[in-house]
């Protein structure tokens, strides 16, 4: 299934940063990005936060993927051509020599 558009704003880290730190309800240290995400309910407000944020979904094959801050900060940093697999495949068919 295609994914909706996205392009990522230039100052992604510093408003994951702030959500961080407002849920958290603590100044970030200096080792924030490495922070582990193991509890469920802290991952889920995290996440809930930024997907309002940026207006950029999470799919459900992608949360298991999240153990740390950093991999929210990546993934709300990777833009989304929005195209569907069969769509990627035919652009690439045409690249072909």
């Amino acid at each position: 299934r295609p994914m909706k558009p996205y392009k990522p704003v230039d100052d992604v880290e510093d408003r994951v940063k702030a959500i961080y730190e407002d849920v958290l309800g603590q100044k970030a240290h200096s080792s924030w990005l490495q922070t582990p995400i193991t509890e469920s309910r802290l991952k889920f407000r995290l996440l809930t936060r930024c997907i309002k944020e940026f207006g950029h979904d999470v799919p459900s094959s992608q949360l298991m993927n999240v153990k740390c801050t950093d991999d929210i900060v990546e993934f709300f940093s990777t833009p989304v051509e929005g195209l569907s697999p069969y769509e990627i495949l035919s652009e690439k068919r045409t690249s072909y020599p």
